[in-house]
């Protein structure tokens, strides 16, 4: 399963989606996002084998305007 997003505010929107890939037993599961919440990536951290983001501001509000 392959889920596209355009980044990672609050992580609702993958949780949800790692949730659903995690039922299908995968060998590994990785997260590559452009941007998202510095916090919001240090909770992913722990629930997925690898998160690549490429920027991760302090301050974060949404994905888009």
């Amino acid at each position: 399963m392959k889920r596209e997003d355009d980044g990672i505010a609050t992580g609702d929107t993958m949780r949800a989606a790692v949730s659903a890939v995690r039922h299908q037993d995968p060998a590994r599961i990785i997260i590559a996002v452009p941007v998202a919440a510095s916090a919001t990536c240090e909770e992913f951290v722990a629930e997925v084998d690898e998160l690549v983001c490429v920027s991760r501001p302090e301050v974060f509000f949404a994905v888009s305007f």
